[in-house]
C-alpha cells in the first residue's frame, strides 16, 4: 500500500523576492548638494507621498524640501538663468535630522546644531508638481527651544498629530506640544541617545543610547520602562519597533565589527537580553531598519541595497 497523502502547512510568503531596483536615469534626482552632517545617527533626507527633504549645502542651516515628481537636477528657471535650488533656512547651524509629520504632509520638523527644534508648515510655499520658486525663512516656523547642546535626532508620534520627540548631546529626550511651540516632557537619558523610534500606538519610545543599553520609555510616567543590552560595538545602533507584534528590532555591530539585527520582547522587562540575534556581515556601513506597517514587512538598508523580513 502506498504512503497517505501529507498536507503542508507551509506558509506562502508574498514577499520572498522583495529587493530594490534602480530606477532609469531619467528618474534620478541630480545636483545635491548636502550639508556634509556629522550626524551618523540620522538618516539625513526624509520622504513622505509627495516630498523629499534633506540638509543642504550653504551657510546658517537650510535645507531643501523637494517634490517627487520633479525629476532631474534640482535648481529653478529665473528669466532663463539657472538658480540654485530654493531652500529653507530659519536655523543659524547644520539641520541634522529632519522628520515629516505623518498627518500633514506639508509639515516637516527639524532638529539643528544650533540646539533648536523647528517645525515647518509650507502650505501654500510649495506645490507638489514644481520645484518651490523662492527661498523661506523662519517665519513658516515655530522654534522649540530647551536643549543645551545640539538637537541631533526628532521624530512626530504617530498617532498625536502635535506630538513631536527630540533628542541633544545634552543627554535628554524632549516631548514638544508643536501647535503650543511648548515642552511637555523632559527625559534625562543614561548618555547621548543614538537613535529614537516610536512605538506604533505612540505610548513608548525606545531610545538606542551610546552606553550600549536600548532603554523604553513612557511619556506617562517620565520614567524608563525597560532597559535592554545593545549591541557591544563602538559604532551607532539604530532600533524600530515592529508594528502591533510587541517586538523591538536594533541593528549595530558587535566588539569584532560584525554588523547585526537583535530582537526582544518588550512584553519581558525583565529578561536583559535580545531573544533573537542575526549576524548580517562584516561591512563598515550601518543598517537602517524600516517597517511598512501595511504589510508587516521589515526592511533594512545596506550599501543600497534593501532586504527583507516578514513578520
Amino acid at each position: 500500500e502506498g504512503k497517505p497523502a501529507t498536507m503542508s502547512f507551509i506558509r506562502t510568503s508574498h514577499f520572498r523576492h522583495v529587493f530594490g531596483k534602480e530606477l532609469p536615469k531619467e528618474s534620478w534626482y541630480e545636483g545635491i548638494q548636502g550639508a556634509g552632517v556629522s550626524a551618523p545617527d540620522s538618516n539625513l533626507v526624509a520622504c513622505n507621498s509627495k516630498y523629499f527633504a534633506l540638509a543642504w549645502k550653504g551657510g546658517g542651516g537650510p535645507f531643501v524640501v523637494h517634490p517627487l515628481t520633479c525629476t532631474g537636477k534640482l535648481e529653478r528657471i529665473v528669466d532663463k538663468e539657472v538658480n540654485p535650488c530654493s531652500v529653507f533656512n530659519g536655523h543659524s547651524m547644520a539641520v541634522q535630522d529632519l522628520d515629516f509629520s505623518p498627518f500633514h504632509e506639508t509639515v516637516i520638523a527639524t532638529a539643528s546644531e544650533d540646539s533648536s527644534v523647528r517645525v515647518w508648515n509650507f502650505e501654500g510655499k510649495l506645490s507638489h508638481t514644481c520645484a518651490m520658486e523662492q527661498d523661506q525663512g523662519a517665519d513658516i516656523s515655530v522654534e522649540l527651544k530647551g536643549h543645551s547642546k545640539k538637537a541631533t535626532l526628532v521624530r512626530w508620534n504617530p498617532v498625536a498629530s502635535h506630538v513631536v520627540l527630540s533628542a541633544s548631546f545634552d543627554a535628554t529626550a524632549r516631548i514638544w506640544d508643536a501647535s503650543a511651540a511648548t515642552e511637555s516632557l523632559c527625559v534625562t537619558l543614561d548618555d547621548t541617545a543614538q537613535h529614537l523610534s516610536w512605538s506604533y500606538d505612540g505610548s513608548y519610545f525606545a531610545a538606542a543610547t551610546k552606553d550600549k543599553k536600548l532603554n523604553l520609555y513612557d511619556p506617562r510616567t517620565g520614567g524608563v520602562s525597560a532597559k535592554f543590552d545593545g549591541h557591544a560595538g563602538s559604532k551607532g545602533a539604530r532600533v524600530c519597533f515592529l508594528g502591533k507584534t510587541n517586538m523591538l528590532c536594533s541593528t549595530g555591530f558587535s566588539r569584532q565589527s560584525d554588523r547585526q539585527l537583535f530582537l526582544y520582547d518588550v512584553r519581558a522587562p525583565s529578561t536583559p537580553v535580545h531573544i533573537s540575534e542575526t549576524t548580517i556581515d562584516q561591512s563598515s556601513g550601518s543598517l537602517m531598519p524600516f517597517l511598512r506597517h501595511r504589510h508587516q514587512l521589515a526592511l533594512r538598508r545596506r550599501q543600497g541595497r534593501l532586504h527583507r523580513a516578514l513578520l
